[in-house]
C-alpha cells in the first residue's frame, strides 16, 4: 500500500515538473503576443498613418449609415405621396357618392311625382267611363267620344312623355273598373 502512494506521489511531481516546463514556454509567447500588439510607434509618420487610416474608416462607415438614412428617407417619402393619393382618391369617391345620394333622391321625389300624376290621370279616365259626357245618362251605352280621349292622351304625353306606353302604365296600376 505504501508502493501505491508513493507511486501516486512520483506521478504528481513529475506532473508539475512537465506543466512548469509548458507554462514558461506559454507565457513567454503570450508575452511576445502582448509586446508586439502593443508596441509604439516607431516615427510619427506612422503615428500620422495609423490616424489617417481611422479617419479613413471612420468616414467610410459615416458614408455608409448617411447612405442608408437617404434610402429611409426616400422609402419613407413615397409612402408618405402614395398615402395622400389614396387620401385624394377616397375623398373624391365620398365626394361622388354623396352627389349620387343626392341625384337618387331627386329621382325618387320625381318618381313619385310622375306616379301621383298618374294616379290623379287614371282617376279622370275612369271618371270619363263612368260619364263620359255631361248630359248623358250614366247607364246609356253610347261610347265616349274619341276627342275626350285625345285630350287625355295628349295630357298624359306632357306629363308622362311622348314614347310612354298608355296600356303598359295602366297594366302597371290597375285602375278601379265598373261594370256598366
Amino acid at each position: 500500500m505504501v508502493d501505491s502512494i508513493m507511486y501516486i506521489g512520483m506521478g504528481f511531481l513529475l506532473a508539475a515538473i512537465v506543466a512548469l516546463a509548458v507554462m514558461s514556454a506559454v507565457h513567454d509567447r503570450a508575452v511576445r503576443l502582448t509586446t508586439r500588439r502593443l508596441r509604439l510607434p516607431e516615427s510619427a509618420e506612422e503615428i500620422h498613418a495609423q490616424k489617417d487610416l481611422q479617419r479613413a474608416e471612420f468616414a467610410m462607415s459615416m458614408r455608409r449609415l448617411e447612405m442608408r438614412l437617404e434610402k429611409v428617407r426616400d422609402e419613407s417619402v413615397n409612402r408618405a405621396v402614395e398615402l395622400a393619393k389614396g387620401k385624394d382618391l377616397i375623398n373624391r369617391l365620398r365626394g361622388q357618392r354623396d352627389g349620387l345620394k343626392v341625384e337618387v333622391i331627386a329621382l325618387k321625389a320625381q318618381d313619385d311625382k310622375l306616379r301621383a300624376e298618374i294616379g290623379s290621370l287614371r282617376s279622370e279616365i275612369d271618371k270619363l267611363k263612368v260619364a263620359p259626357e255631361r248630359g248623358r245618362p250614366p247607364g246609356s251605352k253610347n261610347k265616349p267620344k274619341a276627342p275626350e280621349f285625345e285630350v287625355l292622351k295628349q295630357t298624359l304625353n306632357v306629363r308622362v312623355g311622348p314614347k310612354a306606353d298608355i296600356p303598359a302604365l295602366q297594366e302597371s296600376a290597375p285602375i278601379r273598373r265598373t261594370s256598366s
